[in-house]
């Protein structure tokens, strides 16, 4: 058997004794039409991804830095930090092979051995970073949102000091068009409108669980 499939099922091995289900493994994962990774490791429930391994039979610098670029090329393609990426070199002792993480630090990229986290850390860690990025996008949403009203309140009280002061006349029909124009702008920040009537509601894709 090739060397490195004895890499490849040993870790594998390694991985369903630390709680990784079976239909968590994806072999020979296509990252795009040109670019195949060796494993891709998954969550069965919600299919995100948790790691991308490439397998090298030995940890020396010419494979060591083949392997460095390849990772390198994945990362471009996948384009996201929450993705863990591991370059599984064999060995000749216990557990007979040995973990790289690909990071960036200081803008150079490197291998730093490590080890990979037990099935329930794993998804752990992929929830608390999808409650982190959740958050972000509400705060940012939420800013977003003041600033809006805010300006909308400037202008509307512009319009009403310069119709106080005889300079702009402000007719029911003006009125009307300021308040729809309003809702319009409005609409996309509320989940729920009601305006003149009429009932908005923002279209919601079903979420997936992510627990």
């Amino acid at each position: 058997m090739d060397k490195s499939k004895n890499v490849i099922s040993n870790f594998i091995d390694y991985l369903r004794h630390h709680g990784y289900p079976e239909n968590s493994f994806i072999f020979e994962y296509r990252i795009n039409k040109n670019s195949i990774a060796d494993l891709a490791i998954i969550d069965p429930k919600t299919k995100k991804l948790i790691a991308i391994c490439e397998f090298k039979n030995k940890n020396i610098p010419k494979v060591y830095n083949l392997v460095l670029s390849q990772l390198n090329n994945i990362a471009k393609e996948i384009k996201d930090n929450n993705i863990q990426l591991y370059a599984i070199f064999g060995k000749e002792i216990s557990p007979y092979f040995e973990v790289y993480s690909y990071e960036i630090k200081d803008s150079n990229i490197q291998l730093n051995p490590n080890i990979i986290n037990d099935y329930p850390i794993a998804i752990s860690s992929i929830i608390n970073k999808e409650i982190i990025k959740s958050t972000k996008n509400i705060k940012r949403n939420r800013n977003g949102f003041l600033i809006l009203c805010m300006c909308i309140a400037c202008v509307i009280i512009a319009i009403l000091v310069l119709d106080f002061l005889n300079i702009l006349e402000i007719t029911a029909e003006r009125l009307i068009l300021i308040s729809i124009i309003t809702a319009i702008i409005i609409i996309p920040f509320a989940d729920r409108l009601k305006f003149l009537g009429i009932e908005f509601e923002r279209f919601k894709e079903k979420s997936k669980d992510i627990i």
